[in-house]
């Protein structure tokens, strides 16, 4: 029945879908006939204000009965866009605001949208009507099916004759499917029955045979697992014997493999020592083939540095214990001595009887060079061969203790090769090599046997002198060391000529263990180089207090840059003929919380030597740029400013990048700023150079050559190098006046200056004789303590402002005038306003 049920719902539910449709396409083309035929007067209720909407109905529904005459439809509404009733056949509905209907917002939007709806009364044209399904369609409304949407129709369609059709098909198609399941399950039940009857005879049948099956099977059974277990016993046997012969061809297998693929050589000998077997390996290390080897007497073949006699009487010896290992001496084929390590094994029957000996060895020729070798660079250099600092101070330890046994005083000569580096840079490392050699050779010959010549690290040596009993005698050894050092070293026929800087300490004087006294020969040999290298100097306290200081200066300069401690003065520069400023020198200044204030005369070489200079020279660049700015954006001229480069900065080949950061993140136009590089920092890649200055050049950056004449001044890469201007050294104005080679040197420079298109300026000026000598040689700028000292920023300002009034022809009791003389015919100094308020007492600040 449920089926049944159900095949009617779903012709219920296919008929009622068939319905909406057909209603549907009806509801549109009776609306469209509709507006088509009454187009005039639905236009005119359309437009027509809401209180004509009431006078115009009994017409319309008129004029929409007569074409509706005689249809299903009982119901037209008509809306407007805005959801507005126009028209309704039930007149009390004209008005209502339908505009969130749905049915309305779908028509609006073009679709048409239906429902199936059933009314139990629902007016007509002619009246009330009851219990009636209709179908509701709301339907846009165009003139003749164009255009745009105008209004939206409804129309009620009773479809109540053809629901109930359905129903009644439904009811009918319901009572025959159940009819025919009916039928089929009768049929069914008397096939299940009949079927059922044959079913338990063949079943009786079936269980007749089981039972015979049965009795036939427990025979069976009983037969299989008494066979079973006669088999499982067989099997268990059997598979013993097989797992036990497996383990034993693998074991032999694994034997076999081992012997013949191990590195380590194996030889089977029987009791008396006479070779049974070998394995490749014992071919490979001795040289003997197997056929070679086998009936031959082990000690024959491995007896290197005894007779044969000697052998058999260890031979017995190992053999005594059966088991011995050990490092021993063996001889291959050709004769060739070898280490080997040998371990040797007795094997023995179930009796204990031994019946052979089988013995492994590895050749540790090899890994006993490599370990000499080893303990070779443990304690020597391995290219002079000559004992390392280790060797030196294991010796150094042993001559100590007996130089205080004796009262004797020993001299630790620590030797720095000067210009050795500049040596390696031009012909390589092998040249620096075979100096070095030769060197070593020549100490090494020249000094007695209880005395010890050692290399240190880098290009030093050291030279341990002992059973020295007056130390008036240790200046000729150093003299005998400079000696041997100078004398010229021929390496590839070329001669190469050396020197050497010499520090010496003495026992128990400078020192009383060997690593003191080491290190104090270091540090004499440190100060021997920093005051120009080729000479001896003897260690004094003063010189392990420098050297402790320059380390603790070394650590405290990791830290000052990021603590702050460095600030930045500014000396001026003024233009001779003028008296104008023309530029400022930034000059750094540190106060460190523990050392004070440091000067940069001792605080800039350990910057240079430790690399640290090229951090701190990004910082003071831009430092100097910034301040430059903020000086411009409070309203000064723009003032050029000179920043100090190092040679380590410049020979990094990454200053051009440097400047453009600093530039970049400051603003500063490249006009504003004059880089200042020693002579130094070109002379080592001149043509490198050359590209960075033009690089740097080509940015519109000033360049110029500071402390002009110290270094080499060389004419011939002078006149390369794109540079604007040459700075005298303060040590060529010092002296001009009173000195006449002093002055003959500065008006070589600022000829040569002149000539080549320079300007020129010159440090240290300091009185007004100084001055008025440079402006009569034409000397353009200058700067020093007759003008102010470096100044810091804020200080710096005084000058700034005066030179503003000066540029806008205001002066302080100067008078006025395009052009201002520093001195006046009678020599009287005239120096532009606020530097001659300045000048007492200056000459005393740093």
């Amino acid at each position: 029945m449920v089926l049944a049920a159900l095949v009617g719902f779903l012709f219920k539910h296919l008929a009622t879908s068939q319905l909406m449709r057909m209603g549907e396409n009806n509801n549109v083309a009776l609306s469209q006939v509709v507006a088509n035929a009454l187009w005039p007067e639905i236009n005119r209720l359309i437009h027509s204000p809401a209180s004509e909407w009431s006078e115009r109905q009994f017409e319309l529904n008129e004029a929409i009965r007569s074409h509706l005459f005689g249809l299903s439809v009982i119901k037209v509404k008509i809306y407007s866009l805005e959801g507005m009733t126009l028209f309704s056949t039930q007149a009390d509905q004209v008005g209502q605001d339908q505009s969130h209907n749905p049915g309305i917002l779908s028509a609006r939007g073009g679709k048409v949208l239906s429902d199936l709806v059933f009314r139990k009364g629902a007016p007509s044209f002619d009246g009330e009507v009851e219990d009636r399904s209709l179908i509701s369609s709301y339907i846009p409304l165009r003139h003749e099916g164009l255009g745009d949407i105008k209004a939206v129709f409804e129309l009620y369609d009773d479809v109540s004759l053809l629901e109930e059709e359905a129903s009644r098909t439904q009811w009918l198609v319901s009572l025959i499917t159940l009819s025919a399941l009916l039928v089929l399950y009768a049929i069914l039940v008397v096939v299940v029955r009949h079927s059922d009857r044959r079913g338990r005879l063949f079943e009786l049948r079936r269980e007749r045979h089981l039972r015979q099956l049965q009795r036939q099977k427990d025979l069976l059974e009983k037969r299989v697992q008494q066979r079973t277990q006669e088999l499982t016993a067989a099997n268990l046997l059997l598979r013993t014997e097989v797992t036990v012969r497996r383990q034993a061809e693998m074991e032999l297998c694994l034997a076999a493999s081992v012997f013949q693929n191990t590195t380590e050589g194996i030889v089977v000998t029987d009791p008396d020592g006479r070779i049974q077997s070998v394995n490749p390996a014992f071919s490979e290390i001795t040289g003997y083939p197997p056929e070679e080897a086998v009936g031959q007497s082990l000690c024959a073949l491995k007896s290197a540095n005894s007779s044969e006699e000697f052998c058999q009487e260890k031979w017995r010896l190992w053999t005594r214990t059966g088991k011995w290992r050990g490092e021993l001496w063996g001889r291959r084929r050709e004769g060739e001595p070898f280490n080997e390590w040998l371990t040797l094994t007795a094997v023995r029957d179930g009796d204990g009887q031994v019946i052979r000996y089988v013995g492994i060895f590895s050749d540790i020729t090899e890994i006993k060079k490599s370990e000499e070798q080893v303990q070779f660079l443990a304690h020597y250099d391995p290219v002079t061969r000559l004992p390392n600092r280790t060797l030196l101070l294991d010796r150094l330890r042993n001559a100590l203790g007996y130089a205080s046994r004796f009262e004797q005083t020993v001299a630790v000569i620590h030797i720095g090769l000067d210009r050795l580096k500049l040596v390696q840079d031009s012909f390589g490392i092998e040249a620096r090599d075979a100096i070095l050699k030769k060197i070593g050779e020549r100490l090494s010959a020249s000094f007695r046997d209880e005395d010890s010549v050692a290399k240190l690290a880098g290009n030093d040596f050291s030279v341990l002198a002992t059973g020295i009993s007056d130390t008036q005698g240790v200046p000729k050894i150093t003299a005998k060391v400079m000696d041997l050092v100078r004398e010229p070293v021929l390496i590839q026929e070329e001669r190469f000529f050396l020197g050497a800087s010499v520090g010496v300490t003495l026992f128990p004087f400078d020192g009383t263990d060997p690593e003191t006294l080491l290190r104090h020969s270091g540090t004499a040999m440190s100060r021997a180089r920093e005051q120009g290298g080729n000479q001896v100097q003897f260690f004094t306290d003063q010189m392990g207090e420098l050297s402790r200081r320059r380390l603790s200066l070394e650590n405290a300069l990791r830290t000052a840059l990021e603590n702050e401690e460095f600030t930045l003065y500014y000396q001026p520069q003024i233009d001779v003929n003028t008296g104008s400023l023309s530029g400022l020198e930034a000059l750094i200044r540190w106060d460190s919380p523990r050392f004070g204030r440091v000067s940069p005369v001792n605080f800039i070489p350990v910057a240079e030597e430790s690399d640290f200079i090229v951090e701190l020279g990004e910082w003071v660049l831009r430092t100097a740029c910034q301040q430059a700015v903020v000086w411009q954006e409070e309203g000064y001229a723009p003032i050029r400013m000179g920043v100090n480069v190092s040679a380590r900065q410049f020979q990094r080949h990454d200053l051009s990048e440097t400047v453009d950061r600093a530039l970049a993140d400051t603003g500063l136009s490249p006009a504003f700023l004059d880089l200042e590089l020693t002579e130094g920092a070109f002379m080592k890649e001149v043509d490198k150079a050359v590209v960075t200055l033009e690089t740097l050049k080509k940015k519109g950056l000033c360049l110029s050559i500071d402390d002009f004449g110290t270094g080499y001044s060389s004419l011939s890469y002078l006149k390369k190098f794109p540079i604007h201007t040459l700075k005298i050294d303060r040590a060529f104005v010092r002296d001009i006046t009173t000195d006449p080679d002093d002055a003959a040197i500065t008006r070589t420079i600022i000829a040569m200056a002149k000539g080549l298109g320079l300007k020129v300026i010159a440090e240290g000026v300091a009185s007004v004789e100084q001055l008025e000598f440079l402006r009569t040689l034409g000397c353009d700028y200058v700067q020093g303590f007759l003008f102010s000292p470096p100044v810091p920023p804020d200080e710096v300002t005084f000058f700034l402002e005066e030179d503003r009034a000066f540029r806008s022809g205001l002066t302080h009791g100067a008078g006025s005038g395009t052009q201002r003389h520093i001195l006046s015919a009678e020599g009287t100094a005239i120096v532009f306003p606020g530097v001659a308020n300045r000048l007492g007492g200056a000459a005393d600040r740093e």
